[in-house]
């Protein structure tokens, strides 16, 4: 079994539009896995991560 996340920076979200709305993006079903969960692989999805060589490592991961 493989737990992906995918995340971005608060600011990379500031900079495609989102705004922080509170008892929605401070609620338990949004936050409930930020913290004590073990991800098998992290997708950075900020403006400057490469998602080939990222993508690559998951196939890795998959195939092993």
């Amino acid at each position: 079994l493989l737990l992906v996340r995918i995340e971005a920076s608060i600011d990379t979200r500031k900079k495609r539009g989102w705004i922080f709305t509170s008892n929605i993006d401070d609620s338990e079903s949004e936050c409930q896995l930020d913290k004590n969960v073990e991800w098998s692989f992290v997708f950075s999805n900020n403006d400057s991560d490469n998602f080939d060589e990222q993508m690559n490592n998951l196939i890795k991961m998959i195939n092993s």
